[in-house]
């Protein structure tokens, strides 16, 4: 081997410890950084854990009853929180006008429908506890 060749192999041999010694500090960086729970993630964990519909599923183009609604109760529970019919629309990978649709639908129901009053307020209230740090 000659020296060029040796001085090579030692570059590549310091640039992988390196690189492994990066890739740790990064992964222990990860478990002390504060959780910080968005708006809409806050709202989605409180419908996940109400409606028992796992994540992939809520988020899916499913359109059975059960995921659907849970989905507009979502929608609606984000708007609560401030979130625009278009930040929602991204969140969910949907249009404005879906959004839109959804939040009226759990409106008017809410308006007529006291026991669904109380759960999609239940459901609001989890996920802003979520948010300052007691869910």
């Amino acid at each position: 081997m000659t020296d060029y060749e040796d001085a090579i192999a030692r570059i590549a041999k310091m640039t992988d410890a390196v690189t492994a010694l990066v890739n740790s500090l990064m992964e222990e960086a990860e478990t002390l950084r504060p959780i910080r729970t968005s708006r809409g993630e806050a709202v989605i964990s409180s419908v996940l854990k109400w409606s028992a519909i796992p994540r992939n599923i809520l988020m899916s183009e499913c359109r059975t009853q059960t995921v659907a609604n849970a989905r507009m109760i979502a929608y609606w529970a984000c708007g609560e929180l401030g979130l625009s019919h278009s930040q929602i629309g991204r969140l969910f990978k949907r249009d404005s006008t879906s959004v839109t649709h959804g939040i009226r639908k759990i409106k008017k129901r809410r308006l007529v429908d006291t026991f669904y009053r109380e759960e999609t307020d239940f459901i609001l209230q989890v996920a802003r506890a979520q948010l300052i740090g007691h869910g």
